[in-house]
């Protein structure tokens, strides 16, 4: 007989988090059940978290994670439930592509011929996301921090407009954005509202955009509406394993 289950189950969760500087990306990361950061900008210090700063290389990441799979269940007993990494374009730009180079002559990814940089970057970072797919398997939600960036779009049958992209390669990104349950987008929400004699005033709020968007890409698993107030509330039971 087929093994048949019925209802929702609790599972680690993925998601990756982007936006314009400022907006509070580590802020809202390092207030999700039990984070641990790996934080490799050190934009944390301000913040009464549980961090790891030492990761000084691709190699010491590596390290790292295979630490944290292997003594899962110790770091659980100790309150880490869910990593952060913060930021992933600086993984890429600081400990990746440097790790790619070491043994090329090759200055940057662009003089490896055939495409061979880019496509050890993408090989590479894609075994780094299967790595975070085994600390998800031993209990551990993943978080990934990034910024972001703005690009022109030239539709052929409308006007140009902006959109907000992952400050990462583009193949990187892509790889990114299949593979986690949340991908959101924080930006500055700008009010306009009129008082008794007319006057405008403007209000600025903070929100998070959950579904896709002209401007920005976004989606989630669970259902979330596509403009909600950026508070951790509003995705924080979704890690709570």
């Amino acid at each position: 007989m087929l093994n048949i289950q019925k209802g929702v189950q609790k599972v680690p969760a993925s998601l990756a988090i982007y936006g314009v500087e400022g907006i509070g990306k580590t802020t809202f990361a390092s207030k999700l059940p039990g984070a641990l950061i790996i934080d490799i900008e050190k934009g944390s210090v301000n913040y009464d978290v549980m961090r790891i700063t030492d990761v000084k290389n691709w190699e010491n990441l590596i390290e790292t994670m295979r630490d944290l799979y292997k003594n899962a269940t110790e770091y659980h007993k100790n309150g880490i439930k869910t990593i952060v990494f913060d930021s992933v374009d600086a993984i890429e730009n600081e400990l990746l592509i440097p790790f790619i180079l070491k043994n090329s002559r090759a200055k940057t990814l662009a003089e490896m011929e055939w495409g061979k940089g880019y496509e050890l970057e993408n090989r590479t970072f894609t075994e780094f996301l299967q790595m975070c797919e085994a600390l998800k398997s031993v209990g551990y939600n993943i978080v990934y921090v990034v910024h972001s960036t703005q690009k022109e779009i030239n539709p052929p049958d409308n006007q140009p407009y902006s959109h907000y992209e992952l400050k990462l390669n583009k193949k990187l990104s892509a790889t990114l954005k299949e593979n986690v349950d949340m991908l959101l987008f924080f930006n500055f929400q700008i009010l306009v509202c009129s008082d008794k004699g007319g006057n405008k005033g403007k209000a600025v709020e903070r929100v998070m955009i959950c579904n896709h968007t002209a401007y920005a890409d976004a989606k989630n698993r669970f259902g979330l509406e596509t403009i909600l107030p950026l508070k951790v509330e509003n995705v924080y039971k979704f890690f709570e394993v």
